[in-house]
């Protein structure tokens, strides 16, 4: 609960204090560190631990972890940065993929009647693809420019999800089961935790760095600072008016290089599934 607690407010709070150049955060990440360390040895040399992470000495649950620990912050990246962009910039709020919600049934079942890595990478490299898609957006794009990538995007979700839930607790012992689940739920937070933290940061330090490089050449020749005074706009409105555009379009630079970098985590994610072994078993009840 130390370590766990102290890497939440860490991660929750570290934008905000600059992270490693607040003390706050400094000692926050030392308590995590230590509880982390504590914790390990302790779960590791206990005959009864409460966490039991020999869990892990199963390939095939320790290959779907680190999938999905890849794969879920990566689909919570685009995740938290889809509405800020959408509702800050363009005046849209997010669209999720409802399609998800009927194809569930239909992936679990099909799981436990084929081998389901092959689900697990169609479902990925999916999310992937489409990621890669949406990295192309601009300014102009209409509602449904927008809406339907998301919408056929949700379809990858299940089609990974599923399967992989099958994968690893069907790598496991039967008394292991419960073990295997509550580590999978905590790797799934925190994995959301930390691409949160990750993105919130890396797309303010991009769309600064965006906006420095096209100051220096947006209206070299003053023409559109010209034509907007002559339409009866005082010098205020005229710079206001450009920094507003300037913003924005530094924001959606910015908004398709992250979706780039998640689109190539997507990819990576994809392949890791493959070095698990062929699940013996994927029983109807892990999955569903």
């Amino acid at each position: 609960m130390v370590w766990v607690s102290a890497l939440q407010i860490m991660l929750d709070e570290g934008k905000d204090h600059d992270w490693f150049a607040s003390t706050r955060i400094v000692i926050l990440a030392i308590i995590a560190l230590i509880g982390f360390i504590s914790f390990l040895i302790w779960e590791l040399t206990e005959r009864n631990p409460v966490v039991d992470l020999k869990v892990f000495r199963h390939r095939g649950f320790t290959t779907s972890m680190v999938t999905l620990s890849l794969e879920f912050g990566a689909f919570f990246g685009i995740t938290v940065l889809t509405p800020l962009w959408l509702q800050i910039y363009m005046g849209y709020t997010a669209t999720m993929g409802v399609l998800a919600v009927f194809l569930a049934p239909l992936i679990a079942t099909l799981a436990t009647k084929i081998d389901p890595r092959p689900l697990v990478f169609a479902g990925v490299l999916w999310l992937g693809l489409w990621t890669l898609f949406r990295s192309q957006a601009d300014m102009s794009m209409t509602f449904s420019q927008i809406s339907l990538p998301m919408l056929f995007q949700g379809i990858g979700m299940p089609l990974f999800f599923v399967p992989l839930t099958g994968i690893s607790l069907g790598c496991v012992l039967e008394r292991e089961m419960d073990s295997a689940a509550g580590l999978m739920n905590f790797i799934r937070t925190l994995s959301g935790a930390f691409a949160t933290s990750m993105v919130n940061t890396s797309w303010e330090n991009q769309t600064r760095y965006v906006h420095a490089e096209l100051a220096g050449l947006t209206d070299r020749g003053s023409i559109a600072t010209h034509a907007m005074l002559n339409n009866g706009m005082n010098i205020d409105e005229v710079r206001g008016s450009i920094e507003w555009m300037l913003q924005g379009q530094s924001v959606m630079v910015a908004t398709n290089h992250i979706f780039m970098a998640i689109a190539a985590i997507f990819a990576v994610a994809a392949l890791v599934i493959w070095f698990a072994p062929k699940p013996k078993r994927v029983s109807i009840s892990s999955v569903h």
